[in-house]
Protein backbone atom coordinates (compact mmCIF):
# COMPACT_ATOMS: atom_id res chain seq x y z
CA UNK A 1 0.00 0.00 0.00
CA UNK A 2 1.59 3.23 -1.16
CA UNK A 3 0.81 5.22 2.02
CA UNK A 4 2.61 2.80 4.35
CA UNK A 5 6.04 4.51 4.05
CA UNK A 6 4.39 7.64 5.45
CA UNK A 7 2.59 5.74 8.22
CA UNK A 8 5.51 3.71 9.59
CA UNK A 9 7.47 6.78 10.82
CA UNK A 10 4.57 7.78 13.07
CA UNK A 11 5.64 4.96 15.40
CA UNK A 12 9.03 6.69 15.74
CA UNK A 13 7.55 10.13 16.41
CA UNK A 14 7.22 10.78 20.17
CA UNK A 15 4.77 13.61 19.53
CA UNK A 16 2.35 10.98 18.18
CA UNK A 17 2.75 8.53 21.06
CA UNK A 18 -0.83 8.93 22.27
CA UNK A 19 -2.01 7.68 18.87
CA UNK A 20 0.32 4.70 18.50
CA UNK A 21 -2.49 2.27 19.33
CA UNK A 22 -4.44 3.62 16.35
CA UNK A 23 -1.36 3.67 14.11
CA UNK A 24 -0.61 -0.04 14.62
CA UNK A 25 -4.19 -0.94 13.75
CA UNK A 26 -4.06 1.30 10.68
CA UNK A 27 -0.88 -0.43 9.54
CA UNK A 28 -2.65 -3.78 9.94
CA UNK A 29 -5.74 -2.61 8.09
CA UNK A 30 -4.00 -1.19 5.01
CA UNK A 31 -1.13 -3.69 4.59
CA UNK A 32 -1.18 -6.36 1.92
CA UNK A 33 -1.40 -9.94 3.18
CA UNK A 34 1.90 -11.00 4.71
CA UNK A 35 3.62 -7.63 4.17
CA UNK A 36 7.06 -8.36 5.62
CA UNK A 37 7.93 -4.71 6.31
CA UNK A 38 4.71 -4.17 8.24
CA UNK A 39 5.36 -7.29 10.31
CA UNK A 40 8.87 -6.06 11.11
CA UNK A 41 7.68 -2.56 12.05
CA UNK A 42 4.96 -3.90 14.34
CA UNK A 43 7.17 -6.54 15.95
CA UNK A 44 9.98 -4.03 16.53
CA UNK A 45 7.51 -1.61 18.11
CA UNK A 46 6.24 -4.35 20.41
CA UNK A 47 9.70 -5.22 21.63
CA UNK A 48 11.38 -1.83 21.99
CA UNK A 49 11.61 -0.21 25.45
CA UNK A 50 10.08 3.27 24.84
CA UNK A 51 11.51 4.47 28.15
CA UNK A 52 10.49 8.11 27.68
CA UNK A 53 6.87 7.15 27.04
CA UNK A 54 6.71 4.89 30.11
CA UNK A 55 8.15 7.69 32.24
CA UNK A 56 5.50 10.08 30.94
CA UNK A 57 2.75 7.55 31.58
CA UNK A 58 3.93 6.97 35.15
CA UNK A 59 3.88 10.72 35.76
CA UNK A 60 0.37 11.02 34.31
CA UNK A 61 -0.93 7.75 35.79
CA UNK A 62 -1.71 6.38 32.33
CA UNK A 63 0.32 3.16 32.34
CA UNK A 64 -2.73 1.17 31.23
CA UNK A 65 -3.02 3.34 28.13
CA UNK A 66 0.58 2.57 27.16
CA UNK A 67 0.08 -1.17 27.68
CA UNK A 68 -2.91 -1.02 25.35
CA UNK A 69 -1.00 1.02 22.75
CA UNK A 70 1.75 -1.58 22.79
CA UNK A 71 -0.37 -4.70 22.71
CA UNK A 72 -2.75 -3.48 20.00
CA UNK A 73 0.15 -4.17 17.65
CA UNK A 74 -0.69 -7.86 18.04
CA UNK A 75 -4.11 -7.23 16.52
CA UNK A 76 -2.34 -5.32 13.74
CA UNK A 77 -0.15 -8.36 13.09
CA UNK A 78 -3.24 -10.52 12.82
CA UNK A 79 -4.67 -8.18 10.21
CA UNK A 80 -1.45 -8.35 8.17
CA UNK A 81 -1.34 -12.15 8.40
CA UNK A 82 1.12 -14.42 6.64
CA UNK A 83 3.70 -16.83 8.02
CA UNK A 84 5.89 -14.28 9.80
CA UNK A 85 2.99 -12.61 11.60
CA UNK A 86 1.58 -16.02 12.52
CA UNK A 87 4.90 -17.01 14.08
CA UNK A 88 5.03 -13.84 16.22
CA UNK A 89 1.42 -14.25 17.34
CA UNK A 90 1.71 -17.94 18.17
CA UNK A 91 4.81 -17.24 20.23
CA UNK A 92 3.20 -14.26 22.00
CA UNK A 93 0.24 -16.43 22.97
CA UNK A 94 2.46 -18.53 25.24
CA UNK A 95 3.38 -17.26 28.72
CA UNK A 96 7.08 -17.58 27.97
CA UNK A 97 6.82 -15.91 24.59
CA UNK A 98 4.76 -13.04 25.96
CA UNK A 99 7.28 -12.40 28.72
CA UNK A 100 10.16 -12.50 26.22
CA UNK A 101 8.34 -10.09 23.89
CA UNK A 102 7.95 -7.55 26.70
CA UNK A 103 11.30 -8.06 28.42
CA UNK A 104 12.46 -4.51 27.60
CA UNK A 105 9.41 -2.87 29.18
CA UNK A 106 7.58 -5.30 31.45
CA UNK A 107 9.21 -3.82 34.54
CA UNK A 108 7.81 -0.40 33.58
CA UNK A 109 4.37 -1.89 32.91
CA UNK A 110 4.00 -4.10 35.99
CA UNK A 111 1.66 -1.63 37.72
CA UNK A 112 -0.79 -2.00 34.83
CA UNK A 113 -3.05 -4.15 37.00
CA UNK A 114 -3.19 -5.89 40.35
CA UNK A 115 -1.71 -8.87 38.52
CA UNK A 116 1.71 -7.22 38.24
CA UNK A 117 3.94 -8.82 35.60
CA UNK A 118 1.53 -11.75 35.37
CA UNK A 119 -1.21 -9.30 34.41
CA UNK A 120 0.98 -7.77 31.70
CA UNK A 121 1.79 -11.21 30.29
CA UNK A 122 -1.92 -12.04 30.29
CA UNK A 123 -2.74 -8.83 28.38
CA UNK A 124 -0.13 -9.68 25.76
CA UNK A 125 -1.51 -13.20 25.43
CA UNK A 126 -5.07 -11.86 25.24
CA UNK A 127 -4.22 -9.42 22.46
CA UNK A 128 -2.29 -12.18 20.68
CA UNK A 129 -5.46 -14.29 20.86
CA UNK A 130 -7.42 -11.49 19.23
CA UNK A 131 -4.74 -11.20 16.55
CA UNK A 132 -4.92 -14.96 15.95
CA UNK A 133 -8.65 -14.64 15.29
CA UNK A 134 -7.89 -12.69 12.10
CA UNK A 135 -5.71 -15.50 10.77
CA UNK A 136 -8.60 -18.00 10.60
CA UNK A 137 -6.09 -20.78 11.10
CA UNK A 138 -7.86 -24.04 12.10
CA UNK A 139 -4.97 -25.30 14.23
CA UNK A 140 -4.64 -22.03 16.13
CA UNK A 141 -8.40 -21.74 16.48
CA UNK A 142 -8.38 -25.09 18.25
CA UNK A 143 -5.63 -23.75 20.51
CA UNK A 144 -7.84 -20.74 21.34
CA UNK A 145 -10.65 -23.12 22.27
CA UNK A 146 -8.34 -25.11 24.52
CA UNK A 147 -6.93 -22.09 26.34
CA UNK A 148 -10.40 -20.57 26.73
CA UNK A 149 -11.62 -23.79 28.41
CA UNK A 150 -8.63 -23.74 30.76
CA UNK A 151 -9.15 -20.09 31.71
CA UNK A 152 -12.90 -20.57 32.17
CA UNK A 153 -12.18 -23.37 34.63
CA UNK A 154 -9.76 -21.13 36.54
CA UNK A 155 -12.28 -18.31 36.58
CA UNK A 156 -15.01 -20.59 37.97
CA UNK A 157 -12.69 -21.91 40.66
CA UNK A 158 -11.72 -18.36 41.65
CA UNK A 159 -15.37 -17.29 41.85
CA UNK A 160 -16.02 -20.24 44.14
CA UNK A 161 -13.20 -19.24 46.44
CA UNK A 162 -10.63 -21.71 45.11
CA UNK A 163 -7.50 -21.08 43.10
CA UNK A 164 -6.03 -17.88 41.70
CA UNK A 165 -7.60 -15.20 39.53
CA UNK A 166 -7.39 -15.70 35.75
CA UNK A 167 -6.00 -12.44 34.36
CA UNK A 168 -6.45 -13.84 30.86
CA UNK A 169 -10.11 -14.87 30.95
CA UNK A 170 -11.63 -11.50 29.98
CA UNK A 171 -9.51 -11.18 26.85
CA UNK A 172 -10.21 -14.80 25.94
CA UNK A 173 -13.93 -14.07 26.09
CA UNK A 174 -13.36 -11.16 23.69
CA UNK A 175 -11.32 -13.32 21.33
CA UNK A 176 -13.84 -16.16 21.35
CA UNK A 177 -16.73 -13.75 20.76
CA UNK A 178 -14.92 -12.24 17.78
CA UNK A 179 -14.04 -15.70 16.45
CA UNK A 180 -17.68 -16.81 16.68
CA UNK A 181 -18.91 -13.65 14.94
CA UNK A 182 -16.39 -14.05 12.09
CA UNK A 183 -17.23 -17.75 11.69
CA UNK A 184 -20.91 -16.84 11.36
CA UNK A 185 -20.75 -13.63 9.31
CA UNK A 186 -17.25 -13.33 7.87
CA UNK A 187 -14.32 -10.94 8.12
CA UNK A 188 -15.95 -8.38 5.84
CA UNK A 189 -18.82 -7.89 8.28
CA UNK A 190 -16.34 -7.81 11.17
CA UNK A 191 -14.35 -5.05 9.48
CA UNK A 192 -17.45 -2.87 9.42
CA UNK A 193 -17.64 -2.78 13.21
CA UNK A 194 -14.00 -3.22 14.19
CA UNK A 195 -13.19 0.49 14.25
CA UNK A 196 -16.01 1.48 16.60
CA UNK A 197 -15.85 0.43 20.22
CA UNK A 198 -19.55 1.04 20.82
CA UNK A 199 -20.60 -0.84 17.69
CA UNK A 200 -18.33 -3.72 18.67
CA UNK A 201 -19.71 -3.71 22.20
CA UNK A 202 -23.31 -3.85 20.98
CA UNK A 203 -22.73 -6.31 18.14
CA UNK A 204 -20.66 -8.78 20.15
CA UNK A 205 -22.87 -8.72 23.24
CA UNK A 206 -24.73 -12.00 22.51
CA UNK A 207 -21.46 -13.77 21.62
CA UNK A 208 -19.81 -12.40 24.74
CA UNK A 209 -22.68 -13.68 26.88
CA UNK A 210 -22.23 -17.13 25.36
CA UNK A 211 -18.59 -17.32 26.41
CA UNK A 212 -19.27 -15.79 29.80
CA UNK A 213 -21.77 -18.68 30.09
CA UNK A 214 -24.57 -16.25 30.93
CA UNK A 215 -27.99 -17.69 30.23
Amino acid sequence: MKDLPRIYPLLEDPTCDEYWGLVVQLIGAVSDLGNAESVKVLADYLRRPDNAQWAKCKKNDTIACMVIRKTYALQGLGMVGGNEATEVLENAFTPEGAAELAKEWIEEAKDYSDGGKEGVVAKIRGQAAQGIVYLQNPRLNRLLDQVYDEEFRKWCEFRNGRGECSWLFGDMVEAMAAKAFIAEKGLEEWSKIDGSFQDQLNTLSPYRRKYMRIE
